[in-house]
């Protein structure tokens, strides 16, 4: 049937307006107005959809922040956050301009928790996100940039992106990590630009206390960042100056925008990522932080640090430790002291002083150490070595191309040696000191005695290259040594573990952890992150590199406990009827160093002293059942500053009364509230301080099937950030020893 006119006219009609309205609706989604705006839960996706900015709400937390994150991967990775110190409790946000021309964050209400702050907006201004990952509000007619992203960042920076400070006005404009991976609020740790003594370089301060330094900018790198050399890595930043201002710039290349970025983590590394197209997933390429030599001053005044060695730390040649004792215990911050003071210093004190003048060592492939002071470019090489040997005060020099001559006076800091590249430096030493001058000694006496005899010379020729040879044969039979003393400690602990595991199913190999990877990840045994100690030592909480919690016991070396006891650990642990609880992951033994890696479940009886039981099993169940009810993990409360432990935060919840709000919104029902609440109360039981309050595993299952129906009320759980109870006589040790711990070799049976 031939159709209606008047149908085709209607389909017409409607066909154009739904083009109309698409036309609006997808102009929109690429610009903000103040007509044009989002509310939660929509989303402005940038030209070619690199970048999506909208609300969202971290990991297990439904606050709500406005924000810009890589529209690429398999996880929400944010890369900058508006209203980061004043999130959103609601659903109810919007993001606009206001009627004075700026971008702002307003709740349901219409309270402005954000603004961009512009000092003279213009009233037709709009926003746009831009592929390089840049928020911009502009004149709508001039076109001129008011305000952007870019000179406001959070933690990331891309190489489209400038970082910068002035000398003069003393304003930086840095990274700011989020304060953990569940709160965007500014964090604890700044990436940023300092320069001191006309010397740049690029650090990560810890509040005031600094905690990794690039090395000095020489024009094509900085001197500490080897790898800014490889086209894989760092190459094309740029550091230029500008009336006092120092700015630094990545590679501005389109290209790179979609395959790498810079972070930096709530945990206080400086990390680069890079797109994988093979796991279509971003992917860790470079970090500052990777080995204890990369934090700040590891090795104290006149100390080295190289991360292949062992101990990491050395003293500089002609210095010796300041307190010997704490150096062999590896706490090397009081550095190290001249063995024999330089001549110069003699001379001050005494009018006449016999022997040879100071002379300077070449320690090469380092970054060198902090505040030095950089003269001016027109002094030479050669002259830059003079001026120093002039100067009493002056400990060291270099000359780099790029900055000229550096001059260090008093202490050398956080010298340290590098796989490749770097620097050179030149430290001043005593005469005797120096190994050229003992040679030449040895040469000049000798000489004058063979003089005039060609055969003697060729045997002294040879006296001397033979000497050097046996010489270089015995550090190498040193260095071999601690290498094999090494390997005889692994070996003998995998042996034991193989003797002690009999029966056990070894097709799981239990991975090694290297000392290294385990100082990254606590901040190098910080003090923040010391959950307490008992006979076997302290206990740190940890992150590693790939995210994963982690508890690690580390063997005291005042103990008197060895591998037997040790080794007792993995026994206990393999041979448990619930490993999934309570699970090993692997272990550290480097020299001294005797290590346990496990998984913040560990009851603290266990934790701290060693000490198995039912009731241990007991406490790893009650974490369970109060993580399945909460939808949190019990480890993901890391550097979280109100709370410790999901533990804590139930103790507290339980404390006030609000239960409600501890429960996972996704299996809440109000039909089943008592019972869940019932739960939540039975996991408080299990997880107490002290084992003797904890029920056993029967009366847990009489509690849950109600078959006990009053249930008496729960004590502090253990790990809640508070003191121990002391009736788990885990506190009883000194805060300066720690007791020998008796454990033995068990078997265990089934329960």
């Amino acid at each position: 049937m031939k159709p209606q006119k008047g149908t085709n006219f209607f389909h017409l009609h409607l066909h154009l307006l739904l083009f109309c309205f698409c036309l609006r609706f997808c102009i929109a989604r690429n610009i903000i107005t103040s007509t044009n705006f989002i509310t939660d839960p929509s989303t402005l996706l940038s030209e070619s959809s690199l970048f999506e900015l909208g609300f969202f709400s971290p990991v297990n937390t439904t606050s709500r922040y406005v924000g810009i994150w890589l529209n690429q991967g398999s996880k929400l990775t944010v890369v900058w956050v508006a209203n980061r110190d004043n999130p959103l409790n609601h659903t109810s946000g919007v993001f606009t301009i206001s009627k004075d021309g700026n971008l702002v964050v307003l709740d349901g209400k219409s309270n402005i928790l954000w603004t961009s702050n512009i000092l003279n907006p213009t009233i037709n201004s709009t926003a746009l996100l831009l592929d390089s990952g840049n928020l911009i509000l502009q004149d709508s007619v001039s076109g001129m940039i008011l305000w952007e992203s870019f000179k406001h960042p959070s933690d990331t920076f891309f190489p489209a992106m400038k970082i910068f400070t002035n000398t003069r006005t003393k304003e930086k404009i840095g990274l700011t990590s989020w304060e953990s991976p569940s709160n965007p609020s500014k964090g604890r740790f700044f990436f940023g630009i300092d320069v001191l003594n006309n010397i740049a370089e690029v650090y990560i301060w810890e509040g005031s206390d600094l905690r990794w330094r690039s090395g000095p900018w020489n024009g094509q790198s900085f001197i500490g960042i080897p790898q800014m050399d490889s086209v894989y890595y760092l190459l094309g930043f740029s550091l230029v100056i500008e009336n006092q201002t120092y700015y630094l710039s990545g590679p501005n290349r389109n290209e790179l925008l979609n395959y790498e970025f810079y972070q930096l983590t709530s945990q206080g590394n400086f990390e680069q990522s890079h797109w994988d197209d093979t796991l279509k997933d971003w992917k860790p390429r470079w970090s500052a932080l990777k080995t204890p030599c990369d934090f700040y001053g590891t090795c104290g005044a006149f100390g080295i640090c190289d991360p292949k060695s062992f101990p990491v730390c050395s003293c500089l040649k002609g210095f010796q430790p300041k307190n010997e004792e704490e150096w062999n215990q590896g706490n090397w911050g009081s550095g190290c002291l001249r063995k024999t003071s330089l001549k110069c210093e003699k001379v001050k004190n005494v009018s006449v002083e016999h022997g040879k003048e100071d002379g300077f060592l070449k320690v090469g492939t380092v970054n060198l150490p902090h505040f030095a002071e950089s003269l001016n470019s027109s002094v030479s090489a050669e002259d830059c070595g003079v001026k120093c040997s002039d100067d009493c005060s002056c400990s060291a020099y270099a000359y780099e191309s790029g900055i000229g001559c550096m001059l260090w006076s008093g202490d050398l800091i956080d010298a340290r040696k590098l796989d490749f590249g770097g620097a050179t430096f030149y430290l001043r030493l005593t005469y005797s000191e120096l190994e050229n001058a003992t040679k030449r000694s040895k040469v000049i006496v000798i000489a004058s005695v063979i003089a005039g005899s060609g055969s003697l010379i060729i045997i002294f020729i040879i006296f001397v290259s033979w000497r050097r040879i046996i010489g270089q044969k015995a550090k190498e039979e040193i260095r071999k040594g601690k290498k094999t003393i090494l390997l005889k400690e692994r070996r003998k602990f995998l042996n034991l573990v193989m003797d002690h595991r009999m029966g056990i199913n070894m097709n799981q190999e239990l991975p090694t952890y290297d000392f290294e990877k385990l100082a990254i990840a606590t901040n190098n045994f910080h003090l923040d992150n010391k959950l307490g100690k008992g006979g076997f030592g302290p206990v740190y909480k940890g992150r590693l590199v790939d995210g994963q919690e982690i508890a690690i016991k580390r063997l005291s070396r005042a103990s008197n406990q060895g591998v037997e006891e040790f080794i007792n650990e993995v026994t206990v642990i393999s041979k448990l009827q619930h490993r999934n609880l309570v699970r090993l992951f692997g272990y550290c033994v480097e020299g001294e160093e005797k290590m346990l890696i496990y998984d913040g479940y560990m009851s603290p009886e266990y934790a701290m002293g060693g000490r198995f039981s039912e009731k241990s099993d007991v406490f790893s169940f009650g974490v369970l059942l109060l993580e399945i009810i909460s939808g949190k993990k019990n480890s993901s409360f890391y550097h979280d500053e109100d709370v410790l432990s999901l533990l804590e935060l139930a103790w507290n919840l339980w404390n006030e009364e609000n239960l409600i709000s501890f429960i996972d919104p996704t299996i809440y029902d109000s039909r089943h509230h008592k019972e869940i609440l019932r739960c939540i109360h039975v996991g408080l039981l299990c997880v107490q301080e002290a084992m003797k309050d904890r029920p056993n595993m029967v009366t847990v299952l009489s509690m849950l099937n109600s078959e006990i129906i009053d249930l008496y009320p729960p004590k502090q759980p253990g790990f809640s950030g508070m003191q121990l109870d002391s009736n788990t006589h885990l506190s009883q040790q000194s805060e300066d020893k720690y007791s020998v711990n008796m454990v033995t070799i068990t078997k265990l049976g089934g329960r």
